[in-house]
């Protein structure tokens, strides 16, 4: 079943800088985990994200490695390590109960930047 997914920086810039960096993460994620990936959209303040496990359990072992290896690093990379979450809390996902519901979430997180005005096009 397909999930949305969503978390929120702790701080409203806190992720800001770190999008090339997470997305190495989510790829080394994607490779090691049982999870398939169709659609994220990175903001300044938070993430979205249309997932798909392929095994139980999956998708909560996926998005915590990766919202705790991406802490772990940003905290590191920026010398704040003690500094506290980068993340407000879990993730929360909700399940996407059909294909029509499918199309319009995909096109819901893909459109994001543009409703937020970040971007011109989507």
């Amino acid at each position: 079943m397909h999930s949305i997914v969503a978390t929120r920086g702790s701080h409203s810039s806190s992720i800001d800088a770190d999008c090339e960096a997470f997305e190495r993460v989510l790829d080394e994620g994607l490779s090691e985990y049982p999870v398939d990936l169709f659609s994220y959209q990175w903001m300044p303040n938070h993430w979205h994200m249309v997932l798909s496990p392929r095994e139980d359990g999956a998708m909560g072992w996926f998005l915590y490695w990766v919202t705790m290896t991406h802490t772990a690093r940003h905290h590191a990379h920026y010398k704040t390590v003690g500094y506290g979450h980068l993340y407000q809390g879990r993730f929360k996902s909700f399940p996407i109960q059909s294909d029509d519901h499918f199309f319009v979430v995909c096109r819901y997180v893909e459109r994001n930047a543009l409703a937020a005005g970040l971007v011109s096009a989507a």
